[in-house]
């Protein structure tokens, strides 16, 4: 076993899942909430929003592959997978099919939909357009999945995190 590399594959997963966790967070109760209370429109606080989301999303995907590499660097260096490692491995696995599902499909379907809405000002309750149900039906869609990422991001860091290393001291 590899000590120094165990504990720097171990310390990267953690890293990028609280980093993962932290974007989301931040996005959710700081950015966005404060996007839609300070800009004079609806359609520029979303567009600010999409703006800062694409970002985030690209965040979220270095996250994801810093995660998995320090994983498996850690299983490498002490040439086996413990539990909460793979656990947390498993969980990384669905929180980066969850972000490709809503950074991908649901983003661009959004951004098509965003261009044929009429009048993103005009409360949704006003706007019986199919186009704008489906956009309300997707962001409601995004918001859940990536509340879902933000939960699961900060379980898995918790789990390595309060699991160590797997040193021999603190072996699982």
């Amino acid at each position: 076993m590899r000590p120094l590399s165990l504990r720097a594959g171990h310390a990267l997963a953690c890293l990028a899942l609280g980093l993962w966790a932290g974007a989301i967070a931040c996005l959710s109760f700081a950015a966005a909430p404060t996007n839609f209370q300070v800009l004079p429109s609806r359609k520029l606080a979303g567009e600010a929003t999409g703006a800062t989301l694409r970002r985030i999303n690209r965040i979220e995907l270095a996250c994801a592959a810093a995660s998995a590499l320090g994983l498996a660097g850690a299983a490498l260096a002490r040439r086996r997978l413990r539990r909460p490692d793979l656990a947390a491995f498993l969980l990384v696995l669905v929180m980066s099919g969850l972000l490709a599902r809503y950074a991908g499909g649901l983003s661009e379907r959004m951004k098509d939909l965003r261009a044929r809405i009429a009048d993103m000002d005009l409360p949704a309750d006003l706007d019986p357009s199919p186009e704008r149900r489906e956009f309300d039906g997707l962001h409601h869609q995004y918001v859940a999945l990536m509340g879902a990422n933000l939960f699961l991001a900060a379980a898995a860091a918790v789990l390595l995190a309060a699991t160590g290393p797997g040193l021999p001291e603190n072996r699982a």
